[in-house]
């Protein structure tokens, strides 16, 4: 791996960059301490392409994109990589799309050869969508099992309702019934020529070579427009707190309080991520180990291309739902009027410095597909800069009750509309009683 330089962040990486057929670009870092090369591809598109039609269409083509590359079946596919050492994925973003692949240093010229084939010419064979469709209905139904998993979808789906980031990335039964090998195909000709491509390559290679094979193995890469984005959300500002509930039989219940955020590039993003932390540090030390209303806490910040979200997440026993919201809401108010203290701010600090655990060649081709490379310098340095007085006006300015969204999931018995039943039927069995 590369160094890291003090406080866990990589050292700056010597990067090599070139052009590819079609308009594509590459990025190579040359690291001998390593033994495995890894390729990434990245496009920018991703799930803020979706409509709610076509939910989930994004994750069945990643998830079967090896089946079967080029002149290759899956068969063929399955015998080079294991050949060769390697292994190949497809993952799915939010704002982009990722074809991965490692291999060992000894085979990867025959890795970007295979690799290319995929990146150009992926078959999307109709039975490696079924499958893909029925992991889908999988997750689907795993989530259905889970408040905190419910909790979140709920709070998504309504604070982009009608935005980019608002289809379900699981997709819903109608479009995953809807979509199929054709769908697939289509969607990748339109989105994600290969000129709209960046090449990452990282390991003990030379970057000469490298970008020689690369220039003859994507020989064939069509230059196409960038894919714009999803439906974009009203400019209106929200008229006031939301509140949507699920219901799932147990005896928890998962509350997520959330708010509008920002674009990853946007200069308050830093201090949205550290507000974040302190918000979660806050809401634990006073809910979970002082007051024991809840057994779990979780707070982030989301950023993408398109604005996204701040949030804090709660799990408690569903007969301490009504106080833990309370509790909750008086944290979070807290926060607005309350500057954080100075060991708070340094231990949010530690635990935003952390080491990423994403893959160098990922982040190389991801920030250069986004145009976001100069993103986490300036993240790093703002950070630096934030004081309490800072956190405090964001805090002011973005934990605003009026543009809220409160998803709460829990028992049906634990539910507003069942207490008020309840409260009536106490009451009327009181006055049969008085009669």
């Amino acid at each position: 791996m590369v160094a890291a330089a003090e406080g866990g962040a990589r050292a700056a990486p010597r990067v090599v960059r070139a052009a590819l057929p079609g308009g594509a670009r590459i990025l190579v870092v040359r690291d001998p301490t390593s033994a495995v090369v890894s390729v990434r591809a990245v496009w920018p598109g991703g799930m803020r392409l979706e409509r709610d039609t076509t939910a989930g269409l994004t994750r069945l083509m990643t998830d079967s994109w090896v089946a079967g590359c080029g002149p290759r079946g899956a068969v063929d596919v399955e015998g080079a990589l294991e050949r060769t050492g390697g292994s190949m994925w497809g993952s799915a973003g939010r704002d982009s799309v990722e074809l991965a692949g490692e291999w060992p240093v000894s085979s990867w010229r025959a890795g970007v050869a295979l690799f290319a084939d995929c990146a150009l010419a992926p078959r999307f064979a109709a039975t490696a969508v079924d499958r893909a469709r029925r992991g889908l209905m999988a997750e689907r139904a795993a989530r259905g099992r889970s408040a905190e998993q419910r909790a979140w979808q709920l709070l998504v789906a309504t604070l982009h309702q009608g935005g980019a980031y608002g289809a379900d990335p699981l997709g819903t039964a109608s479009s995953l019934d809807a979509l199929d090998q054709g769908a697939v195909d289509a969607h990748f000709a339109a989105a994600y020529p290969g000129g709209a491509m960046v090449l990452a390559v990282v390991g003990d290679v030379d970057p000469d070579q490298v970008i020689a094979a690369a220039r003859k193995a994507f020989a064939a890469a069509r230059s196409g427009p960038r894919p714009v984005g999803g439906p974009q959300p009203s400019s209106a500002a929200p008229s006031g707190e939301r509140q949507v509930f699920g219901f799932l039989p147990g005896d928890v219940s998962a509350v997520v309080v959330g708010f509008p955020g920002v674009t990853v590039a946007h200069p308050d993003r830093p201090g949205l991520d550290l507000l974040a932390e302190v918000l979660a540090a806050r809401v634990g030390a006073k809910l979970r180990l002082e007051r024991h209303l809840v057994h779990r806490v979780g707070a982030m910040s989301i950023e993408g291309v398109e604005a996204g979200f701040i949030a804090v997440e709660i799990a408690c026993r569903a007969d301490k739902t009504g106080a833990a919201v309370a509790a909750l809401r008086a944290e979070i108010d807290r926060l607005r009027t309350s500057p954080p203290a100075a060991d708070e701010i340094a231990r949010a600090l530690r635990a935003l410095r952390r080491p990423s655990s994403t893959p160098l060649a990922s982040a190389l081709a991801t920030d250069e597909a986004l145009a976001t490379a100069g993103v986490t310098a300036r993240r790093r340095a703002s950070l630096a800069r934030l004081r309490a007085a800072d956190l405090a006006a964001l805090a002011a300015r973005t934990l605003v009750w009026d543009a809220a969204v409160i998803a709460t999931v829990m028992p049906p018995r634990a539910s507003p509309e069942a207490a008020r039943r309840a409260r009536g039927t106490v009451r009327r069995a009181a006055k049969r009683r008085r009669r």
